[in-house]
């Protein structure tokens, strides 16, 4: 039988309970992802106040016992006085079921000894309930642990069996990340730090090199035509006579440039066909080299080597070495071997970029094209 302490105890528990089964159910944020509510806690909210009214009702049940059973004890203890005195305890009757105090009152009027009998079997039997009590509490206590257990393993089950598949982020046809099921990933590179900055270097690489290949197709055009003047007498050359020079001086002057272009010469044609490449070819090395336009005025000597490859009036070996030293420096360096140097110059090697397959196959297809094979 439970005591007051007890009782109380246990109708606190209940009216938590039952606070706690009246609250609404929600879901909530993670991150900025709402998740809605589990089913698992309406039925958690529904057994608790279950729960609460039959704990409730046992309280109100045990309240009512502990009542009875004090009645009756007192009454059987009056019983067992002599008839004088029962008359005189009568009044234990209504006021002493639950008033220890007034129950030692009583109890002085009848025999010590019986009294003190009395109070020790009274003792027994209290220790007994109380025992009794405690297990119950134990039994109920590992009950509730049990099925919280249960509960906590359920949903765990549940929340597992809808847990959605991991993402991952991956390389797309076109470079761009997406994401799918890691189960799907399947030859397609995975998206890391490392990842991006190796596709990041090899981009800026191939930019380079198609930059590279610009300049040196620029270069290479513009020998065609040096080549041209220099078949067609337009141009000084070491390797022409004197009065070859002189014509080709003279046709190169101001006033020959204009009766070129009056009459639709060969030799003027080339002439401005160079001119009109000199913005190309500062536009090709700029993006070649990442210089702005301040930084390539500012150096001098890339300039006078601009300057010496697009001006026709300076020679023959004078442009086609121009041309040579920028190929060499901007471009693929597909001018090696070419030009007309003078006996003994060094011809300037090429500078290909290191490890560039997409590299060395630009400056084999602008050899092919140029005729410069070999």
């Amino acid at each position: 039988m439970a005591t007051l302490e007890q009782i109380e105890r246990n109708r606190k528990l209940a009216e938590s309970l039952q606070q706690y089964a009246s609250e609404p159910v929600s879901g909530g944020y993670a991150g900025r992802v709402y998740v809605r509510a589990n089913p698992m806690q309406y039925l958690a909210r529904a057994l608790a106040g279950k729960r609460a009214d039959s704990m409730m009702q046992q309280s109100d049940a045990d309240i009512e016992s502990l009542k009875m059973e004090r009645q009756r004890a007192i009454s059987e203890w009056i019983k067992r006085r002599p008839t004088d005195q029962a008359q005189t305890l009568g009044w234990a009757l209504e006021g002493m079921s639950i008033d220890p105090e007034a129950a030692k009152a009583a109890m002085t009027y009848g025999d010590k000894d019986a009294a003190r009998k009395d109070r020790e079997a009274q003792m027994r039997d209290t220790q007994a309930w109380r025992e009794q009590q405690a297990q119950q509490q134990r039994d109920f206590m590992a009950q509730q642990n049990d099925a919280n257990r249960q509960l906590r393993v359920d949903l765990a089950a549940q929340a597992a069996s809808n847990k959605p598949e991991e993402m991952v982020n991956v390389f797309g046809p076109d470079g761009v990340a997406i994401s799918v099921p890691k189960s799907q990933v399947s030859g397609q590179e995975i998206v890391t730090p490392a990842a991006v900055a190796n596709r990041k270097a090899k981009a800026e690489a191939e930019a380079k090199n198609k930059s590279r290949a610009d300049v040196s197709d620029m270069v290479a055009s513009m020998a065609q035509q040096y080549e041209a003047l220099k078949t067609g007498g337009g141009i000084r050359s070491t390797a022409n006579g004197s009065l070859d020079n002189i014509g080709a001086a003279i046709s190169a002057s101001p006033v020959g440039r204009v009766l070129g272009g009056a009459v639709g010469s060969e030799n003027q044609s080339a002439r401005e066909k160079i001119s009109t490449m000199q913005p190309l070819l500062i536009q090709s090395i700029k993006q070649a080299t990442g210089m702005s336009a301040q930084q390539m005025n500012s150096n001098a000597e890339l300039m006078f080597m601009i300057k010496a490859a697009t001006d026709p009036s300076m020679g023959y070996e004078a442009n086609m070495n121009a041309l040579i030293g920028l190929d060499k420096q901007f471009g693929l360096g597909i001018m090696q071997g070419a030009g007309a140097q003078p006996p003994g110059a060094q011809v300037p090697q090429p500078v290909t970029p290191s490890g560039s397959s997409a590299g060395d196959a630009a400056k084999a297809a602008l050899r092919r094209k140029y005729g410069l094979e070999g």
